[in-house]
């Protein structure tokens, strides 16, 4: 089988770029139809999530047994861009269905927050879906069988983190603005087209794989690591990891103000120390498999890197006022003082939590055995 990491991770970063467009736009599209409160933002966050996690699951296990998995991410890639496009037609009937039951002022915080995510389902459900099958399935076309720590899937995984955070960044500070809701979503659908052609091309020159040996589930000292360890420390350092993305924007937001553009730098910094820990994981050459000890220090070191900003207390403060402009300043150095605080925030425990994913993906097998499952399943 032809192994092109490198080329591979590039499709991965701009699998990245177009869901976090994709995202973005559609929470502020949703946010004209259901308005911009709490509730209306969390049922559109909660189908877009919820998507990634049933389709990485479901089609991981799919990508498994595909003979060309490059072709089918390909395949996803494209019928991600012909759903998203749909996305738009959709929407205005989703619109017009929702102002006709009257919103929530007549159907109540419950009916309401039902027909919120049915709508959402509706809208964006199956392109989300798709979206959760890429990365298992392009770790299946490079992930190989003497591969112990499957750092191959930390590449894919770092470079589609890196590649979100140009999303996020493009996006909220630049393509809105210049191009509005619709055309900047359609320019990610033709990136989508390309990407999808472009897998495909390079699927062609896949040869299917010999069948792999079947690798027994241990840490480094051979100790059995059950899966259902491994799944439930996926779930609980998943819910603490975006349960602080809110801590910190709430936490962020008397210091450094609550508009879209901090929103927006705080899920990039995320992004960004997810991707790094992701790249520094894919640089530990080791010829021991992934261990539980090293998945427990990666969570002291995470719980540290989260209490770091409640120790600084007010010191983080007056340094954030220290850094806001004095007199006339372009927005370049707002935005340059909001990242600063930000880094010092954010960057820490999002890059142990990049360590974490490809750790607990190692935790679960080596090489190249299952590798589209695992991948789908932890991160479902």
């Amino acid at each position: 089988m032809t192994r092109m990491p490198s080329k591979v991770a590039g499709l991965l970063f701009c699998s990245g770029l177009t869901a976090l467009i994709y995202q973005t736009i559609w929470s502020r599209q949703f946010r004209l139809i259901f308005g911009s409160s709490t509730y209306a933002t969390a049922a559109v966050l909660a189908i877009f999530m919820g998507g990634l996690g049933v389709g990485s699951l479901l089609l991981g296990k799919r990508a498994d047994g595909k003979a060309r998995p490059l072709e089918f991410y390909g395949n996803l890639e494209l019928v991600i861009a012909v759903t998203a496009a749909l996305s738009q037609p959709l929407l205005s009937m989703a619109g017009w269905v929702y102002v006709g039951l009257g919103g929530s002022a007549t159907l109540g915080l419950g009916g309401a927050s039902v027909v919120r995510l049915v709508l959402a389902a509706i809208v964006i459900g199956v392109p989300t879906f798709l979206m959760g099958g890429t990365l298992p399935a392009a770790a299946r076309a490079i992930e190989t069988g003497d591969d112990v720590i499957r750092r191959l899937v930390a590449v894919l995984y770092a470079a589609n983190a890196v590649g979100a955070v140009a999303g996020a960044l493009l996006s909220t500070f630049w393509m809105v603005e210049k191009f509005g809701n619709r055309k900047t979503l359609l320019m990610a659908v033709l990136v989508n087209l390309f990407v999808g052609f472009l897998a495909r091309a390079a699927a062609r020159r896949e040869t299917p794989p010999a069948k792999s040996a079947v690798q027994t589930r241990t840490d480094s000292a051979g100790t059995p690591v059950p899966p259902q360890f491994v799944f439930a420390a996926s779930a609980v350092t998943g819910f603490a990891f975006l349960l602080m993305e809110m801590v910190w924007y709430r936490m962020l937001t008397p210091l450094l103000g609550g508009t879209t553009f901090m929103f927006g730098l705080v899920l990039a910094i995320a992004l960004l120390g997810i991707g790094t820990g992701g790249a520094a994981y894919s640089f530990w050459r080791s010829d021991r498999a992934a261990s539980a000890a090293a998945f427990a220090l990666t969570c002291a070191l995470e719980a540290a890197a989260m209490a770091l900003p409640f120790a600084l207390g007010d010191r983080l403060a007056v340094f954030a006022n220290f850094l806001q402009p004095r007199g006339p300043a372009g927005f370049g150095s707002q935005v340059l003082s909001w990242s600063l605080v930000t880094l010092i925030t954010v960057f820490p425990a999002a890059f142990v939590s990049g360590i974490q994913f490809p750790l607990l993906i190692g935790l679960l097998g080596r090489g190249r055995d299952k590798v589209g499952r695992d991948v789908g399943a932890a991160y479902a």
